[in-house]
């Protein structure tokens, strides 16, 4: 219960478990315990048995462990804090550096290619001109001209994933739409985005945790899932959630089987949206069976994310018409 507890005959206490000191062959007569605690929370006990002159433990001994104890407590909440200040810190550059390798790879993958295609028809147009092949050269330009604009795309598409001005500028249902037409413009799958009530403005950094899981959701689906359709939806629950799904029909996966995998292999996806739901105190679920698709859900509390009157600008519409 938190407090220091003197046992002065360990037998005639029926809270004294005997294994430990039987399994270590160290008979206990008296105990004196004193609870190690950080601001108010209980942390640990700290121990200690049989006074060596055979005595029973006194308050004056019971004050100087407390003393002690609560010098330890500080020096192991400081330890465990120090430990996730580090755990965060390798975390969030593991983050950052698949980020760049995705970036990376996204970029040579697509515009990369495209403008190099575009460099070589260039040439092309080039010895067309010297040698006055009007008609080549024009029927080159028209080849050109489609790649260079989806290479455009791509990068606008980059470009908002890294940072969705939209989503700062006039909140989650719009910046949605655009994200859903850049895709629809630039992926081998259609997207669709459904919002079936009258979404509130949550704060930025709700917006942000929605957002990015989609993101994540839709960056999946583009690498594993060869789907050819997606739907987003976005729902007022009862209860006061709001309810953000990504469903594709895409190849589907064994849950069990890609949650081991992901452990196995410290694969940040799935971690980081978990933990971006748990910063908005949402709930992320994934349901999929081979040959059936995924569902990716986030269920976010709307009240204690609601955004300000200073974040929300009551002159923007809750959601587009």
């Amino acid at each position: 219960h938190g407090e220091p507890l003197i046992v002065d005959d360990v037998r005639q206490d029926d809270r004294y478990y005997p294994r430990i000191a039987q399994d270590h062959a160290y008979p206990t007569h008296s105990i004196l315990a004193v609870p190690m605690i950080v601001r108010g929370n209980v942390i640990g006990v700290l121990q200690v048995l049989n006074r060596t002159s055979g005595t029973r433990f006194t308050p004056a001994d019971q004050e100087l462990l407390t003393a002690f104890s609560a010098q330890s407590a500080v020096v192991i909440e400081n330890a465990r804090l120090y430990q996730s200040l580090r755990d965060e810190r390798d975390r969030i550059v593991a983050v950052e550096e698949e980020v760049r390798h995705r970036l990376a790879r996204d970029i040579h993958d697509g515009p990369a290619q495209m403008l190099a295609a575009v460099i070589m028809g260039t040439s092309f147009v080039r010895e067309a001109l010297t040698h006055e092949r009007m008609d080549v050269a024009l029927k080159e330009l028209d080849e050109m001209v489609p790649v260079a604009e989806k290479a455009l795309r791509q990068l606008r598409t980059l470009l908002f994933d890294l940072r969705p001005v939209t989503l700062e500028t006039k909140g989650l249902i719009p910046a949605l739409e655009s994200y859903a037409r850049m895709l629809g413009q630039n992926e081998r799958f259609t997207v669709e985005l459904h919002v079936a009530d009258e979404v509130p403005r949550l704060t930025h950094s709700a917006e942000s945790v929605i957002f990015q899981v989609v993101q994540e959701a839709i960056s999946n689906i583009r690498k594993h899932a060869n789907a050819s359709h997606v739907d987003v939806r976005v729902a007022v629950e009862k209860g006061g959630q709001l309810a953000v799904s990504v469903q594709d029909n895409g190849v589907g996966f064994d849950t069990a089987q890609i949650e081991r995998a992901s452990e196995e292999k410290g694969s940040l996806g799935m971690l980081n949206m978990r933990e971006r739901a748990r910063t908005v105190n949402g709930v992320l679920g994934v349901v999929s069976q081979p040959g059936q698709g995924t569902t990716v859900s986030l269920r976010v509390p709307i009240k204690p994310n609601l955004a300000r009157v200073t974040e929300a600008d009551a002159t923007q519409p809750l959601v587009s018409a």
